[in-house]
């Protein structure tokens, strides 16, 4: 019991090392076809409340905060990573 509390309240970088995660947020972000996306990966992102799925309009990310911060933090590791350049 005590380990479903401890997902539940895992953040959405946390989240987004999860396989089955990626699998569904990678190509809405890059605006491409579900293609081979399973049923349950995409019900798993709407019961995290990471996505939503709108009448209509399909699925998307489910509030404005996570609208803003998931496309940047597939980036943020590459971007640390690189040495402080300065100007010469």
């Amino acid at each position: 019991m005590a380990g479903r509390w401890r997902n539940a309240a895992a953040s959405p970088a946390d989240k987004l090392r999860e396989a089955r995660v990626r699998r569904v947020i990678e190509p809405m972000l890059a605006g491409t076809a579900l293609e081979g996306v399973s049923e349950e990966d995409i019900q798993n992102l709407i019961d995290l409340g990471l996505c939503r799925l709108a009448p209509g309009q399909g699925l998307s990310i489910a509030n404005p905060i996570y609208r803003e911060v998931l496309p940047r933090m597939p980036a943020f590791t590459p971007q640390a990573s690189l040495p402080h350049i300065s100007p010469t």
